[in-house]
């Protein structure tokens, strides 16, 4: 047989030492070796979750270039059947793409019977007990992080910038604990003292902090600084010796969270400079509130857009304060030499779109083709919704049916012999063609709309045409993200 191979490791330990990578590949190419098949593909995951297939780009390329046939091959190779999925739906997802062009799972270490019926069944049994044993693996590391965090130990993940993690000994135990890189913590301090300060003893924002250290080659661990890592920085209690764990973790098994853990760490800057910093930071907020642009009442926040770098365009001011502009989000976020676009004045490019909208949107002839347009549209919706539900409630039944039967056959109050074999083969067929009905079905927004006479029409017309030129400008923006309109502005030339 040709077979492809996945192989997957979900520790960054493991992908540092390369142990399980390499010791997974040894034992497949081995496996197929003996077993007279030849591997033409491998695909390897490094430090994934099998959980989370948004997690693993390698697992989701396999399966498209699988579905689009860019090869022919008769199976995939796994070391275990955990390497492919942890979690009983994402197993399902994938192994219907891989039914679909006749493609089987092998398993290394767990042997996987011929027949058609028993295979399916002790996937299917696999993937409950991998999944089970998933959750119950999450739940144990998340407790020995929490009694790390409690003893005042790092747990992992990024390090703040201004700090670097050391081996200790705790119990024979290797931990790691935060101390403070010199280097990075005098940026630190310049970011604090220019937030305070600046350099003429007015506090700086954080876009000209941004370009400032941008400009002066001062670089984030070898990248340029962001406005919103700034906003981290400033904001996080780490800095003035109070670093907060478990504030973040979301349980989903209806448990209550513990409160998150205070763990003391090295102070790089004082809890007065801290609040001094913070109160500042909340002055300017209030003082700009209507520069942002979900918040904005400017009437093109959020739906404006740069017609070089598509980034949104947001509401700044000249240095006078009494001129406003609309201003690429990049330049406002990293810094002005990021891109070329203009700032536009404000008033002078709403007035372009409201002149657009009133002479070539908001007449007769145009409203009448959009209506026409619609109605052809939500007739066939209207169809592929009800056939929706429809679809929907029966692969509800049905995974009520399938789940109920797989407890009792987990908990051996079924025996196994042909009758099961042959129900579950069926129940399980017949989940796969609803999911497929599913899938097949383009699930659009339901929009109502009323019969429409001429008369209706232009009374909208003169509504909306009228609210337009009254300047509301909060009303008019309401309008125009109604009808999910975005406008790009470009260079002259």
């Amino acid at each position: 047989m040709k077979l492809i191979a996945y192989i997957r490791v979900s520790s960054q330990n493991q992908v540092d030492h390369g142990d399980s990578l390499a010791g997974q590949e040894e034992s497949i190419n081995k496996w197929a070796t003996n077993n007279g098949h030849t591997i033409i593909r491998k695909y390897i995951d490094a430090g994934s979750s099998a959980y989370n297939d948004n997690q693993r780009p390698q697992f989701n390329i396999m399966l498209r270039e699988i579905d689009k046939q860019d090869f022919d091959c008769d199976g995939v190779i796994v070391y275990s059947l955990s390497r492919f999925s942890r979690s009983i739906i994402s197993q399902a997802a994938a192994l219907s793409i891989l039914e679909k062009n006749k493609i089987r799972i092998l398993s290394v270490v767990e042997p996987l019977p011929e027949d058609y019926m028993t295979y399916k069944l002790l996937l299917t049994i696999f993937g409950v007990i991998n999944e089970m044993q998933s959750k119950q693996n999450s739940a144990t590391v998340c407790d020995r992080l929490q009694g790390t965090a409690d003893k005042g130990y790092f747990t992992g993940g990024t390090i703040p910038y201004g700090y670097e993690s050391v081996h200790v000994t705790d119990e024979s135990v290797f931990r790691k604990k935060l101390v403070i890189n010199e280097e990075e913590a005098k940026v630190v301090r310049k970011i604090y003292e220019l937030a305070t300060k600046g350099n003429t003893g007015k506090g700086w924002g954080l876009k000209k902090i941004t370009s400032y250290l941008n400009d002066n080659a001062i670089l984030n661990r070898g990248d340029y600084w962001k406005t919103s890592t700034l906003h981290r920085i400033l904001h996080n209690t780490i800095y003035y010796g109070e670093r907060i764990y478990g504030r973040k973790r979301v349980e989903r098994s209806g448990k209550i969270n513990p409160p998150p853990t205070i763990v003391k760490s090295p102070e790089i800057i004082s809890k007065e400079t801290f609040d001094n910093v913070k109160r500042k930071l909340k002055s300017r907020d209030l003082k700009n509130n209507k520069d942002r642009s979900i918040r904005s009442n400017s009437l093109l926040t959020g739906i404006i857009k740069c017609g070089l770098c598509n980034a949104n365009l947001v509401i700044t001011t000249g240095k006078s304060g009494n001129y406003k502009y609309y201003t690429c989000g990049n330049k406002v976020r990293s810094s002005v030499n990021s891109c070329n676009c203009k700032n536009h004045p404000k008033d002078k490019l709403e007035e372009i779109v409201k002149k657009t909208l009133l002479d070539n949107i908001l007449i007769e002839s145009v409203i009448i083709k959009i209506l026409n347009d619609l109605k052809i549209i939500l007739r066939a919706n209207d169809t592929d919704e009800k056939e929706l539900r429809k679809l929907n409630l029966q692969l509800k039944s049905k995974q009520g049916i399938l789940s109920d039967f797989y407890k009792k056959l987990l908990s051996n109050n079924i025996e196994f012999d042909e009758t099961v074999k042959m129900f579950i083969s069926s129940e399980q067929n017949k989940l796969n063609n609803l999911k497929n009905d599913i899938d097949r079905i383009t699930c659009s927004k339901k929009i109502t709309y009323k019969k429409f006479g001429i008369n209706q029409i232009r009374s909208f017309i003169k509504s909306i045409r009228s609210l337009i030129i009254s300047n509301n400008s909060e009303l008019t923006k309401s309008f125009l993200i109604s009808l999910g309109m975005e406008v790009k502005v470009y260079p002259k030339n």
